[in-house]
């Protein structure tokens, strides 16, 4: 079993004496169910999953009134092999987007207090309802209060390393060594670029990344991304309205491309050959997509100023892919072989571009970028209330023009390149950092009590052993 965060937050979560009710949220195959399911598994005597979209009949469960007496009484009804113990069982509602009132009986189970609830939802279907949906829209039912939301993606670069075996301790070390600004040395640095350009073909969805663990075959890898990014184009054929699912297929299949073009902001033309394509015809597959947590936005800036919400242009903007393997295997071959083998002659921008947003964003930032006539910086993102550019080389070229016109032209100081080097802060106050720190981006801000608990030559060793 894959190593993952969530577990962590989970038996924070049984220990707490707040019980709200936790709210998983995530694009579908990122283990949010299994991870759930085995914690209960783990934790608690008696436990029961209610997949609602495996069984739209399950819905019936929760018509009616909410007393949760009568919701338990029918539950065991419809599962005879059920044992409900107060205060020692868990109920998992798996993909509640599909059923309201279930989301509404969350309050109902906090203030009754005899069971743990934890509901998931990918909210697929929540933006295109079904025309036979009679659930009332999402929004109008939230338990306020009683429920947590916890924003799950597919693996980070963290949980990589851990199931590949590196120790937490030789983690938090790298972690410390980036907020510190210590240079990990070349033995190190290559090492963790290795892993780092393996991660980003692989992707952190978790059949793929235990596919590598177990095998090291990256074919194997890519016969698994495709059958995912199959699933969701047979998801968007299921859920979606027959007027908008050539739309978002269209969409879908055009991210690699958008993001291959020198110019890598969202162009509708580049879609299809529509006489006017524009922001109306495909904002509601946008956001489809985006609520899905299969791609997500990155919004252009008016200006590089807080609040940088209030400064995003909502028609100006960039869609990855929330995991960079799917996005490798929709691209040819040649494009993650070049990843692996650092081969300059091949355009791997868009990738790379693609996975350090992802890192970003899991990190808890919000990403934009700013781009005019005159400047493009690839990532604008607020850092303890300071704006701060981001720039990402996965080639040779080192220069920084760009941040230094931001800081000439825009008071940006705080500037920062990912690229193919160590640590260091040159004479123009860039900070330079190798591409595997954007996935350690918590580490960038203000100062921290983590204990730098070993020395170069102890990670240098821990990385041999752990990977």
């Amino acid at each position: 079993m894959l190593k993952r965060k969530i577990t962590s937050y989970l038996e924070k979560w049984k220990d707490s004496p707040y019980k709200e009710c936790p709210l998983i949220r995530g694009a579908r195959q990122i283990g949010k169910s299994y991870i759930v399911e085995k914690f209960m598994q783990d934790n608690f005597e008696s436990y029961l999953t209610i997949d609602f979209s495996r069984d739209r009949g399950l819905r019936s469960l929760f018509d009616g009134d909410l007393d949760i007496d009568r919701i338990m009484d029918d539950i065991c009804i419809h599962f005879p092999g059920f044992k409900p113990i107060p205060g020692k069982t868990a109920i998992l509602l798996d993909e509640i987007q599909y059923c309201s009132a279930a989301r509404t009986s969350l309050k109902f189970f906090v203030l009754d207090g005899r069971y743990r609830v934890i509901a998931t939802g990918s909210s697929l279907g929540m933006i295109l309802r079904e025309e036979n949906d009679p659930s009332p829209p999402e929004d109008d039912l939230e338990p306020v209060g009683y429920e947590k939301e916890y924003a799950m993606y597919p693996l980070d670069f963290e949980e990589f390393l851990w199931n590949m075996g590196m120790e937490d301790a030789a983690v938090d070390s790298i972690r410390r060594r980036i907020h510190d600004r210590v240079r990990f040395g070349d033995g190190i640095c290559d090492r963790l670029t290795r892993l780092f350009k393996i991660y980003t073909v692989v992707g952190g969805m978790p059949e793929a990344v235990q596919t590598y663990v177990d095998t090291s075959d990256m074919d194997a890898v890519r016969n698994v991304q495709k059958k995912i990014v199959e699933g969701y184009r047979n998801d968007i054929a299921r859920y979606v309205d027959e007027k908008e699912r050539d739309r978002i297929l269209s969409l879908f299949d055009s991210i690699p491309s958008q993001l291959s073009e020198e110019n890598t902001k969202f162009m509708y033309s580049r879609i299809e050959s529509v006489s006017i394509p524009t922001y109306d015809t495909y904002s509601k597959g946008i956001n489809w997509l985006c609520e899905a947590r299969i791609a997500a936005m990155c919004k252009n800036l008016s200006q590089p100023a807080l609040p940088l919400e209030r400064n995003a242009m909502n028609k100006s903007f960039k869609l990855y892919m929330n995991d960079s393997g799917l996005l490798a295997c929709m691209m040819d071959p040649s494009i993650s072989k070049a990843v692996l083998k650092d081969d300059h002659r091949v355009n791997r921008g868009a990738i790379m571009e693609n996975r350090v947003f992802s890192c970003i964003q899991s990190c808890g930032y919000t990403p934009y970028f700013f781009s005019n006539n005159h400047l493009e910086i690839d990532f604008i993102v607020n850092i303890s209330n300071n704006v701060s550019a981001m720039e990402i080389k996965s080639g040779n070229n080192k220069r920084a023009r760009s941040l230094h016109s931001i800081k000439e032209n825009h008071g940006v100081k705080r500037r920062m390149k990912f690229e193919l080097s160590d640590i260091f802060v040159d004479e123009d106050g860039v900070e330079h950092y190798p591409l595997f720190a954007c996935a350690f981006a918590g580490a960038l801000k203000g100062n921290s009590d983590m204990d730098v608990t070993f020395d170069a030559g102890e990670l240098n060793d821990m990385l041999k052993n752990g990977s």
